[in-house]
Order: C-alpha cells, then structure tokens, then sequence
C-alpha cells in the first residue's frame, strides 16, 4: 500500500527552488506534485537587493511575465527585453489601443509610445494633445464629417437669407358692368379697394356701364376680360353664338319692375296698348320680352321707348310705364317725393318670371384655357361681397368713392345696398352658387315665349367648376 503513495520529488543539487509565494519570483498560481521545475526556473528571478529606488524600478521593468488568456498589458508590459527603448517605453505616457490582448503586436505598442510631455506651460501641453501619434497626413473620418454638416448648416443658413425673387407684375384684367357705379355692383369694388384683387395677382379696372353700352357684346368682342349680365341676356347671346359662359350667380334673386302712376289705370301688361312703354334695351330686354309674349302683346301694340340714366321722362309725364329696379330706380322715384300709394308695381316674378338675376361671366375660351385667373377673379369678387353684405354702410361709402359722376348721395346708396344683399344672400345658398334648376326654368321660359329661338341647354350658361375652386381656395 505503501508503494502508491506519491514521493516527494527530488530537486537536482544544481537547481535553485524559488521560495513559494517570494517577492522575487512570479509562478503560476496552479502548481502541484507535476510541476516542471526546469519551466519554473525560466520564470525564476534573483532577489532584489539593491535599495536603490531607481535600481529597482529598472528591474521591475525588465521583469519578464507569462502572458495568460484575459490578462490586460500594463505599461511595464510594454518594455520588452529585445526592446531598444523599453526603459524610454517603461517611463513614458503610452497611448494604446483599446483592443489589447495575448496578440498584442508588442512592435505596434511600441509605436504609439510617446514620452512624457514634461512642461509646464499650458500651449507646450495642448500643441502636444494636437499631435497624437497616426498615420502620417491623415484627417480623422469623424473631423471631416463634422466638416462637411458644417458646410452644408451654412449653406442654407446663407440660402434662406439670400434675396427672395420679386413676385410676378399683377396681371392686368377689365370688369365691364352693366350700369353706372353704385351699389348694385358693390362687392366689387370693395374688393378692389381692400386689395384683394391685388392679393390674386390681378390689376383690375372696372368699367362702368350704361343703357348704350351692352356687355355681352363688348366681352365677346374681346375688348374686356369679364362683365356682368343678367342670366336671361347672357342665354340669348349664347344662343346667338356668343362664347360666353357664367361662372357665378351673384344676384339669386332679380329685382327687376315696371312703375306706372294708380292715375293712368295701368295695372297689368295688357294695359299697356297704345302706352308709351319704357324699357332698357340690348343687354335688359330678354324678360321684357318674355312678359309681353306672355300677355299676347307685340311690339305694335304700343310704342317702345328706350329708356335711360333718368327717371324724369316718367316723372314728368313722358311715358306711361317705366322700367326699374327694385334696388334703385324705384327708390329714386320716392326720393322725388312720390307716395308709394300713388304708384302701380307690376313685378315679374307675379307672371312667373322672376329669373336670377346678374352674373359673373366671361368669354368660354378664357375659362377653358385660364381657368386658374378665373377662380382668381371669382375668389376676391365674392370676398368682396360677402364683405359688402356684412357691412352695408361701409360698402356703400367706398361705393362713392369710386363714383365719377358725383350724382350719388349716400343715403341713396346705403338703401340700394340694404336692397341688394337681400338678392345677393338668400336662405340655404352659398353666395354666389349657380342652380341649374333655376337656369333650366329661365331658358325653358324663354323658349315659351320664343325669346329664344331653340333649346340651350344649361350647360351651355354657366359652370359651377370655377365657383367650386374659388369656394375651396377661400376656406
């Protein structure tokens, strides 16, 4: 039994045993009875017994160690004993890697050495923070990065505040109107005066009109951009080949009369044989028309007169029966003193012809071809009318502003304008919305009584398209 115990071993007399766990020698931690002392004495180092700080500092450094698997180099690791500078290497600061481990190209450490920066002075120390060892000539990624998103801030910072370009000049456009400048026509000269047509890229001027200018006709012939029409007149120049189209019904609602005095026992249009009959011709007749029709009545059987600016032929006895607006020339009859008892109404809508009355209309090839100036134009107009029902005294004023004549007073204005917002704004409409059963029932009348020679179709008249682009483009 006693055979298989393990012998102590027998150390040669030419060795030198390290004392285990000694100052002087670094041995592996795991040693048992098979430990190669041969190996061991590699690692074996004599004792230190010089107490000199420096002579053992020296020998701290040339002291040889077994690198093992996760073992982290010091700086003394850096001093090999092949190493020309491994007392410099072993003294100085040294720069290394971050990813060290048993292959450490201890060559490659050896190059990022850098000694000691030794001064004192501030600039000595950052000049040498500047001067991190590297490959020759070399500028960081990250520098140049940081460079180039530098560049590109200043870039648009230099962009965004360099000159902005000059919009376009506004772009000069003509609203001819039907009648001289009132109220009648307010919405759009409040927009022109609030800058409005201007804020849509469009230099207007408005034209105004008269009993001997017809509208329809001067906006086919090119001469003007745009004008206003009452639905009836716009769908007989359209059956007589003009190419025109409405793109808004400003008025839902049409305020044309005829006046009489009780005294002449005018009542209805059947009294009107052998009366002298007022009437605005050219672009106002088409209802007119349609009432005589419907009375069985021609021309002959009374005498058509045209009728003007003035009221006075009717106020003094030259005709019989005058044509008016509910809005305006009625209204400048009272301002003569006439009693409302004293006068005979004969209103339209009782004969079933109260038709919609003015529109916005242009030539079809500019609302075809330019459709965006035509929303445009529409988009300020109606700003410029709902302004005008909204504020009727102030509309009124800027109104005689525009007024050449000087002939209008403003309390004629503020009643005409009360008068036309009741036909402009209407209960369960937008301003401005077009309703083809309302244009099918006018050309339908027409046709009846042969003011139109055939069927025009609504389409024909007028588009909502512009309306509903303008509508969206203002909310």
């Amino acid at each position: 039994m006693f055979a298989k115990r393990h012998k102590r071993a027998i150390i040669p007399p030419d060795t030198v045993r390290p004392s285990p766990g000694g100052r002087h020698a670094d041995l592996p931690k795991n040693r048992g009875p098979s430990t190669n002392w041969a190996r061991m004495h590699e690692y074996a180092r004599p004792r230190d017994t010089s107490h000199k700080p420096e002579a053992r500092a020296a020998a701290r450094c040339e002291r040889p160690r077994r690198r093992t698997p996760g073992h982290r180099p010091k700086r003394s690791d850096l001093s090999r004993p092949d190493s020309a500078s491994s007392s410099a290497a072993c003294r100085g600061s040294v720069h290394l890697p971050k990813n060290r481990g048993p292959s450490t190209n201890w060559a490659r450490m050896h190059e990022y050495a850098r000694p000691r920066d030794t001064s004192r002075k501030p600039e000595a120390r950052a000049a040498a923070r500047w001067q991190t060892p590297g490959p020759t000539g070399a500028i960081p990624a990250r520098f140049l990065l940081l460079l180039g998103v530098a560049a590109l801030l200043v870039g648009a910072v230099l962009t965004a505040c360099g000159p902005t370009p000059p919009p376009p000049p506004p772009e000069p456009i003509t609203l001819q109107l039907q009648w001289v400048t009132q109220a009648q026509f307010a919405g759009y000269y409040v927009a022109l005066d609030k800058g409005w047509y201007a804020e849509e890229g469009i230099d207007l001027t408005i034209e105004p009109g008269g009993p001997d200018l017809i509208p329809v006709d001067l906006l086919s012939s090119g001469a003007v951009d745009f004008a206003t029409a009452l639905l009836p007149d716009l769908a007989v120049a359209v059956q007589e080949g003009k190419p025109l189209i409405s793109i808004s019904q400003i008025q839902q609602n049409n305020g044309l009369l005829l006046l009489s005095f009780k005294s002449s026992g005018i009542e209805t249009p059947q009294d009107f044989r052998g009366k002298r009959v007022g009437v605005w011709l050219g672009g106002w007749d088409a209802q007119f028309r349609a009432l005589i029709a419907e009375a069985g009545l021609t021309t002959e059987d009374f005498e058509l007169v045209p009728q003007g600016f003035s009221m006075d032929p009717f106020l003094e006895g030259d005709l019989d029966v005058a044509s008016a607006m509910i809005y305006n020339e009625y209204h400048v009859v009272l301002e003569h003193g006439i009693s409302p008892d004293e006068l005979n109404i004969i209103d339209y809508a009782d004969y079933g012809l109260d038709f919609p009355g003015d529109t916005l209309c242009t030539r079809r090839e500019t609302c075809e071809q330019n459709p965006d100036l035509c929303v445009r134009m529409l988009r300020a107009s109606l700003r410029g009318w709902q302004y005008a029902v909204d504020h009727p005294e102030e509309a009124a004023a800027l109104v005689l502003k525009y007024d050449k004549s000087g002939v209008q007073t403003r309390e004629h204005q503020i009643a005409m304008m009360n008068d036309i917002a009741k036909l402009v704004s209407v209960p369960l409409r937008p301003l401005g919305f077009t309703e083809r059963d309302d244009v099918r029932r006018t050309l339908d009348t027409l046709v009846t009584y042969d003011v139109l020679d055939r069927l025009v179709q609504p389409e024909d008249v007028f588009t909502n398209a512009i309306w509903e682009q303008a509508r969206q483009g203002g909310q």
